[in-house]
């Protein structure tokens, strides 16, 4: 047979339709370090059975990674590793023991954090003095973890705790007695004294992938987290956009004083109140947090362990406006609480909190540090982290499918040639109207046709002929949240 035949027919196999995802989630953890990843150079996609080699067991950056992994086994981690500050010095608390026990009882108590938790007997009769002895062996016998005891040259009953790393890191950790022993008393002193701040100039200067989540303590510079994430929410071609979170030690005062100084919408911070104390070390706190975030954001990952209701037991991007309030935190209870007033009050001026719950300890309700726009006007636009996760992800959705279905196509001012790959602005702005369809199906954008007539109306779509630039002004009504209820009951008496 000729393979000359006539007519010749060509069936191709092409992609099909398909809208373009969001991009993996992804952390970036900056941290003390002491393993052989090189200082400030980026590790990419640590992996538990390496982490102690590139950042050493024991420090923050190890700690940090293993409570990540503790809640989500999914997410791809980047660390930065940052040495221990040269000159520092170490954060110490104590623990002060009084009286003669009357009683055998095993001594239950944490330090620093509620995951470092230790054990003591002790033996009716046994003095003050015998009891600090035997709290400073307790101590000393976690070698994996990050404290060492001693008892105090002049009082020898008092323990002296030392924070093995060096550097602000550990101000403000306190240690908790969860145990009554009859005839004696202990008296906790919060740690104090730790100076040094990190070395972290240029870390940030090569990065070129996307970090949703950044996680950094005390010791890294606030101002240079926030200088880079803020860089990046409205890149020029790319969606880069993430949101940084730490935790700050301090009383009400000093910690409201913080928060009213600064206004980021890519920032969030949590406050770890004296009047409200949780024995939390900041950054491992935060690193739980953000494990649970970034878990929530991942497309189909089982929730069922950190989201109340069975609906929402597995994650996507539609959880970028469901509340973290009422998601269960690994924290005991803090023995004071503060009312909800100021708790509002925090929350104004832009601080985090966790917060006592008849499930033990949640997240409040979580804001970022925006406040103002840049006018100075007041502004609510992204005081929430709900708020700034969906507006990232509604930017990422429209930036990504406008990039595929456009990336080959003809602009014309006129009309529309059938049968040839153009566009007009009448079909641009009927695709981007699909697209905010599609994102009112997430649950990121309001729906009902009010809200579609609404977003039709005030879609701009203009183009410049010579350049082939379209101008786009989308202006996206998000789904907000349920925060509060107001309401009155009334109680009435009838008589008869």
């Amino acid at each position: 047979m000729s393979g000359l035949q006539a007519p010749i027919v060509n069936w191709q196999i092409k992609a099909g339709e398909s809208k373009a995802g969001f991009e993996e989630h992804r952390i970036l953890l900056i941290s003390q370090s002491a393993g052989a990843g090189v200082a400030k150079e980026l590790l990419e996609d640590v992996q538990q059975t390496e982490i102690i080699t590139l950042c050493g067991a024991g420090s923050m950056a190890t700690m940090a990674f293993n409570r990540i992994k503790k809640f989500n086994k999914v997410t791809e981690i980047d660390i930065i590793p940052l040495a221990e500050p040269a000159g520092a010095t170490k954060a110490q608390g104590g623990i002060k023991v009084a009286g003669t026990a009357t009683e055998n009882k095993t001594l239950n108590f944490k330090i620093g954090d509620d995951e470092f938790e230790f054990n003591a007997t002790i033996i009716e009769a046994e003095t003050a003095g015998e009891v600090a002895i035997k709290i400073m062996n307790a101590i000393n016998a976690k070698t994996n973890y990050p404290f060492t005891a001693s008892i105090d040259a002049g009082d020898t009953s008092l323990v002296l705790i030392d924070f093995k790393i060096a550097g602000e890191v550990a101000n403000g950790l306190i240690s908790k007695i969860n145990t009554r022993v009859l005839g004696l008393t202990f008296t906790t002193q919060e740690f104090t004294g730790g100076a040094g701040a990190y070395d972290a100039d240029g870390i940030f200067d090569t990065l070129t992938k996307r970090y949703h989540t950044v996680i950094f303590d005390g010791a890294m510079s606030f101002d240079a987290v926030e200088e880079f994430l803020e860089s990046r929410v409205n890149m020029t071609n790319t969606v880069k956009g993430g949101v940084g979170f730490t935790m700050k030690n301090g009383n009400y005062t000093a910690l409201k004083a913080f928060a009213n100084s600064k206004n980021s919408k890519t920032m969030v911070c949590f406050g770890n109140l004296d009047e409200m104390k949780f024995n939390a070390i900041p950054l491992l706190a935060v690193a739980e947090f953000g494990a649970k975030r970034a878990l929530r954001l991942t497309d189909g990952a089982v929730l069922g362990d950190i989201v109340l209701e069975a609906q929402e037991a597995f994650g996507g991007i539609n959880k970028s406006s469901l509340p973290y309030h009422n998601t269960p935190m690994s924290y005991d209870q803090p023995k004071n609480e503060i009312i909800i007033e100021q708790v509002q009050d925090l929350n104004d001026a832009g601080l985090s909190l966790f917060v006592p719950a008849t499930i033990g300890v949640v997240l409040g309700t979580l804001v970022t540090l925006y406040k103002y726009d840049n006018t100075g006007i007041e502004d609510n636009t992204f005081k929430y982290l709900n708020a700034i996760d969906t507006s990232m992800a509604i930017q990422e959705y429209l930036f990504s499918n406008t990039k595929k279905e456009f990336g080959q196509t003809r602009a014309t001012g006129g009309d529309l040639v059938s049968g040839v790959a153009m566009t007009n602005t009448v079909s641009v702005k009927a695709y981007i109207v699909g697209l905010y369809e599609d994102l009112v199906a997430m649950a990121l954008a309001q729906g009902g046709a009010d809200a579609i007539k609404s977003f039709k109306k005030n879609l701009i779509v203009t183009l410049d002929v010579a350049s082939g630039i379209y101008a786009v002004y989308a202006p996206t009504p998000i789904v907000s949240q349920f925060r509060g209820l107001n309401g009155v009951v009334a109680i009435g008496y009838e008589f008869n």
